[in-house]
């Protein structure tokens, strides 16, 4: 039973990975042998070109190409045209030169991919890898469909749009780029940390600011004499005073007892009455 379980799972993965790897179609209106031509020229025209031909062509390629030179390269915007140039001119400076043979003025790294975006999936970018020197370079040139298709059958379908040539680098590369790219973004924080600190420690010594006042303060708390501790307290009632000794004290309670007890036949006689101490009572 668990053999059958695990024979279950595996084709149910292979099978999620094939409809993961299934690519998309592409649009109708796309023929793709004729923008993928179009797009090989234009990268040949591109890499047969210098170095200085290259920057002129980069900034002002709208003064040396007309619509008739467009239409040669099957691209109608100049801006396109422009802009293969530059990213050329770029790559060569990353990459090297473009590895060239008379047979193959273009040599491919690998195959020519298709990826679609767009709302309705019918925009499509073709990608032509490229073997330089150093690096495998891709250019990605954009299709979208053409509105004068619509009712002129002698343009094509699609326009190319946009061109983007971009150095393809390894992954260990990629992540040391990354990491330098993070150790220079934390250092630049931590710099304007500091700088900040800085300048509030600045503020101290700025008239008006109330620090020296409060440094003076803090200095004379420092230095001011301690408190001396309170005196205990002075007992009420001495040990060397004997209010037993006071004859006049000890008369006038007396008869104050004697008073107290009523008439005269419950009345204590002061033979019998005495007095054994006296305390001063506390108010």
């Amino acid at each position: 039973m668990k053999k059958k379980l695990w024979i279950v799972s595996l084709l149910i993965f292979l099978l999620c990975l094939s409809g993961c790897n299934q690519e998309k179609p592409l649009p109708e209106g796309f023929n793709s042998n004729n923008c993928t031509g179009r797009s090989a020229i234009l990268t040949n025209t591109v890499l047969q070109l210098n170095d200085q031909l290259l920057e002129i062509y980069s900034n002002d390629g709208e003064d040396y190409f007309d619509k008739q030179d467009l239409s040669d390269l099957y691209i109608e915007d100049v801006e396109v045209f422009k802009s293969a140039c530059a990213g050329t001119l770029t790559a060569r400076q990353e990459a090297g030169a473009p590895v060239q043979t008379e047979e193959e003025p273009v040599q491919l790294a690998g195959d020519i991919t298709y990826e679609l975006s767009g709302t309705y999936n019918d925009i499509v970018t073709i990608i032509i890898p490229v073997k330089f020197t150093n690096y495998t370079v891709n250019y990605e040139y954009t299709f979208e469909p053409n509105p004068k298709a619509e009712y002129n059958p002698y343009v094509p379908a699609y326009t190319m749009t946009q061109a983007v040539v971009s150095t393809q680098y390894s992954r260990a590369e990629l992540m040391q780029r990354a990491g330098m790219n993070t150790l220079m973004g934390m250092g630049v924080v931590f710099l304007v940390l500091i700088f900040i600190s800085f300048i509030i420690g600045l503020f101290k010594h700025m008239p008006g600011s109330g620090a020296k006042q409060q440094q003076k303060k803090q200095e004379a708390k420092k230095t001011a004499p301690a408190a001396p501790a309170p005196a205990p307290a002075v007992k009420e009632e001495k040990a060397s005073e004997n209010l037993m000794n006071d004859q006049e004290l000890v008369a006038v309670i007396t008869a104050a007892i004697l008073a107290a007890n009523g008439n005269a036949s419950s009345r204590v006689s002061s033979d019998k009455l005495v007095v054994r101490s006296i305390k001063r009572a506390s108010r």
